[in-house]
């Protein structure tokens, strides 16, 4: 049994033997490709539109009709795709448009009951090809090839892809606590998520980081492979980037310059001006998960035909860099005001409790008191709206991998 779908999304199960009819319709009794058959039909309408063949050698190919103005003869596509980039295909990790485009051999052959013939890709129009961001979106197994170079992988994808490397003395070169894996993992991927908010693009350094960012920013796992313990991540933007560079890219490759650091710590100020203190900050968090767990890496970032970067970093050099790096780049305290209720005042102990309206949520902030007027509760009055200036730290626990945001009232005054 196969899945039959339309472009469009609606299914239906039917036999693939009856598809098998067709052949000899779509191919060449003798071809240089050698005897083909249909292995996978995606879309049919009177005859296959997008199906998978195969020859005897195993090699896949991708198949799209481009031509019915003779019904007798009709012409398809054939796409050579390797098991990598087919499974991207058919799960709609890349849509159909940028699979032609980006031909893996260059190569796109024209077939039909006549003849099979080669075509470089530049060659054909691209206005034949399916339209852009259509997708089969099939469910598609894990593969159980072995897994391939890195430049090979991310060529195959069409996504950036990075394998990071943890060796711990502690345990196994094959095993690695999940605990562990998991907080060195969520230490980068914040790092990663940071780097777009640097000094020469966005003031803002502290606060919520938009959705829109993260989503070009969001690695995701795919498999682990032999080096230690090897991880292997990719991209998960579901739009390929063919010229240019991509957000994710483009933070890579900084970041691979923040690893490069521990090799020629140099200028230090000079390295890390083109860096937000929210990114150096995150980078010292990553480096406190090294040196609390023990555990040192080797990471390798490719992206699609781009020359791969590589870098170490050791337990031993991260716990030398994190006082370097903490005493050039403290993270600097986000001041703003509120207006609120001032719902609690304890001036024995300074402290101070506020509620506020945001989004239409009413929220509650509480802390020391900064304001050195608030000698005595003469000063404010309890139940009373105010002008607040806070002042907004975060400080991060390495132990039980937690951030925490702490408030202080720096002063209040009566509304205008």
């Amino acid at each position: 049994m196969a899945t039959v779908i339309t472009l469009g999304g609606n299914t239906k199960m039917s036999d693939q033997k009856q598809f098998s009819v067709f052949e000899s319709l779509v191919f060449p009794k003798f071809s240089l490709l050698g005897p083909l058959e249909i292995v996978e039909v995606f879309q049919f309408y009177d005859v296959p539109l997008c199906f998978l063949s195969r020859n005897r050698a195993g090699s896949l190919f991708l198949s799209t009709l481009y031509d019915l103005e003779d019904e007798t003869r009709p012409s398809w596509y054939l796409l050579p795709v390797s098991v990598i980039r087919f499974q991207e295909i058919r799960s709609g990790s890349m849509d159909l448009h940028t699979a032609f485009l980006s031909s893996e051999t260059e190569l796109i052959y024209t077939t039909n009951s006549d003849k099979i013939e080669p075509h470089s890709v530049f060659s054909l129009d691209a206005l034949t090809f399916p339209i852009p961001n259509s997708r089969l979106e099939l469910k598609t197994p894990t593969r159980q090839n072995p897994i391939s170079s890195l430049a090979s992988y991310a060529a195959s994808t069409m996504r950036e892809a990075i394998d990071l490397s943890f060796e711990n003395p502690r345990f196994r070169t094959t095993v690695l606590p999940i605990r562990q894996l998991g907080q060195h993992l969520k230490a980068f991927q914040e790092v990663v998520d940071t780097i777009p908010f640097d000094r020469a693009q966005n003031t803002n350094t502290r606060g919520r980081i938009p959705q829109a960012s993260l989503s070009e920013t969001e690695l995701g796992f795919v498999e682990n492979y032999a080096a230690s313990f090897g991880v292997r991540m990719v991209s998960l933007n579901a739009l390929p980037f063919l010229w240019g560079n991509s957000t994710l890219d483009d933070c890579l490759n900084k970041l691979f310059d923040l690893l490069d650091i521990s090799n020629n710590p140099g200028d230090l100020s000079v390295q890390l001006s083109a860096f937000s203190s929210r990114t150096i900050g995150k980078y010292i968090n990553f480096l406190k998960t090294l040196t609390y767990t023990k555990t040192s890496i080797k990471a390798s970032f490719v992206a699609s035909r781009k020359q791969e970067r590589k870098a170490a970093l050791t337990s031993a050099q991260a716990d030398l860099l994190i006082p370097l790096l903490t005493k050039i780049v403290e993270e600097e305290p986000l001041d703003y005001e509120i207006e609120g209720m001032l719902i609690g005042l304890v001036v024995n102990t300074r402290t101070f409790v506020v509620q506020y309206q945001k989004d239409g949520k009413t929220k509650t902030i509480s802390g020391p008191v900064l304001d050195t007027h608030l000698s005595d509760a003469s000063y404010a009055t309890i139940n009373e709206n105010y002008i607040f200036t806070i002042r907004e730290t975060e400080s991060y626990n390495v132990v039980n991998d937690e951030s925490k945001i702490k408030y202080a009232l720096l002063q209040l005054r009566k509304p205008n």
